[in-house]
């Protein structure tokens, strides 16, 4: 993707300013030093034209995976019933 980035020029000197923020937030994505936001999601959309929603959903995949490798370090006792709140 980042090669395909750099041969579109989708985000050049005509973008007005925008260029400026947009390719460190993206070289931070790539570089895994970063997650995706859904603001980067919907510049990524209009600059390749890969769906927001796919993006946000591989986005969330991945967080779920990352998690459950740390699930055995997470210590709980599971609650079984909950006090009614009374207004």
């Amino acid at each position: 993707m980042a090669g395909d980035y750099r041969a579109r020029g989708s985000v050049g000197n005509g973008s007005g300013g925008r260029a400026s923020v947009f390719r460190p937030a993206l070289s931070s994505l790539l570089n895994g030093k970063a997650d995706l936001s859904g603001d980067m999601a919907l510049h990524i959309e209009k600059a390749f034209g890969v769906k927001m929603d796919t993006l946000m959903r591989m986005q969330a995949s991945y967080d779920i995976a990352q998690t459950r490798k740390r699930e055995k370090h997470i210590h709980l006792r599971r609650i079984h019933q909950v006090a009614p709140v009374h207004a």
